[in-house]
């Protein structure tokens, strides 16, 4: 259940990540093309082109269209897809930095980018080092274009000044978005909570329905047949095989009424590990005319409804194929529960059998150990022609 439960915390994580970047791409795109403009206007300023990795920029910028569509249909992949997505945006980055370089530095137009790029790392990852590129971004710059700054009192003042308002600002986005972002989460969380409970509300409710059904219904149906057959015994008393017979019957009902009583037990989350194996080895005692001691030691460790059920049902298999087929006089069953592990064993006195023999069509043995390896167990069968049989049940929680 818990398995289960984080696998759907990780796949919601997953798609709001997906939604956010699927949003995010077509701003990328936007900007991407605010660049392709902006090259197509610095060809009035030649002064510009005189540096030679300009003439590359048209193929940069190329490339950095065709990183964005790939990370976009990689997004959602399991293992690459928030990898990839974060490269294409730090190559996003530095060719932001490299058109501010080239376009007056720190008091170029196009500063513009290092918010929204702040924005963009802050809303898809939530982490100090995915956050560095955009916080590194206004030290780079600063430091690449400070030389002309430092001639110049009056520039470097206002450097200075810009400096400080792109700081701030860059905080704020950080601050705003994160405190959005955290409130946003917590609602989601509630959210998600509410949406388990409210399942298991009305799962509870549908086994509480099926169980009246059930009761109300094939319950007292089983209940009439046992009257019915206590009737017919008393009057076919002079006919022995008739009266076998509705013994039989009667003993099929009765362990059926039993079944349909453990199967409300377990609709209803009542179902009692301890009681139910004392009932179980009671009554086959009663039903079978076969000696059955239970001896339980310890406190039973809290396992799953799963678990309860599949050591209830080795247990029932195994007294089953003893009356069956063992022949025995008497049955003792020995159950040891420890902190986390329970171990359950099973011993008669009856003519045994050769474990390594496999009859056709006998799958009681094998069912039994499809079902305890199923919940992380382990069932191991001993027994000795004539001297008997003893099964070993192991489980831990």
């Amino acid at each position: 259940m818990i398995l289960r439960i984080e696998e759907e915390e990780q796949q919601r994580l997953k798609m709001r990540f997906v939604t956010r970047a699927q949003a995010v791409f077509w701003v990328r795109i936007s900007s991407l093309l605010l660049g392709f403009i902006f090259l197509w206007m610095s060809h009035f300023q030649p002064q510009i082109f005189q540096n030679p990795l300009h003439q590359r920029a048209h193929i940069c910028l190329g490339f950095l269209f065709l990183s964005a569509v790939c990370s976009y249909f990689f997004v959602a992949h399991d293992r690459y897809g928030r990898r990839i997505y974060f490269f294409t945006l730090c190559l996003e980055l530095v060719w932001s930095a490299y058109l501010i370089v080239f376009s007056g530095g720190i008091f170029s137009l196009l500063m513009v980018f290092l918010p929204v790029y702040t924005l963009f790392f802050s809303i898809l990852f939530h982490s100090f080092f995915a956050l560095s590129p955009p916080l590194l971004f206004l030290p780079i710059i600063t430091a690449l274009t400070s030389e002309e700054s430092l001639e110049k009192p009056d520039l470097l003042l206002l450097q200075v000044g810009l400096l400080g308002i792109y700081t701030i600002l860059n905080g704020a986005v950080i601050y705003v978005t994160n405190s959005i972002l955290s409130r946003e989460e917590s609602q989601s969380r509630e959210i998600f909570r509410l949406e388990r409970r409210l399942k298991k509300m009305a799962t509870l409710e549908e086994r509480n329905r099926l169980s009246r059904e059930i009761h109300d219904g094939l319950g007292s149906a089983l209940s009439s047949l046992i009257i019915q057959s206590e009737y017919l015994l008393t009057i076919a008393k002079p006919y022995h095989n008739i009266v076998k017979e509705l013994r039989e019957l009667k003993s099929s009902a009765e362990e059926a009424i039993d079944e349909v009583r453990r199967a409300l037990c377990m609709m209803r989350n009542e179902f009692d590990l301890i009681p139910q194996l004392q009932n179980c080895c009671i009554t086959f005692s009663a039903r079978h005319k076969l000696p059955t001691h239970i001896e339980i030691k310890g406190k039973p460790p809290s396992f799953s409804s799963e678990k309860q059920l599949t050591i209830f049902r080795i247990m029932q298999e195994c007294l089953n194929n003893t009356s069956k087929h063992a022949n025995a006089k008497k049955i003792d069953v020995q159950i040891l529960f420890s902190e986390n592990a329970l171990n359950m064993r099973i011993s008669d006195d009856g003519s045994g059998f050769d474990p390594k023999i496999i009859l056709k069509n006998h799958f009681g043995l094998l069912g039994m150990q499809e079902r305890a390896r199923k919940i992380g167990g382990d069932v191991v069968v001993e027994s000795i022609i004539g001297e008997g049989t003893c099964i070993h049940v192991q489980l831990t929680r």
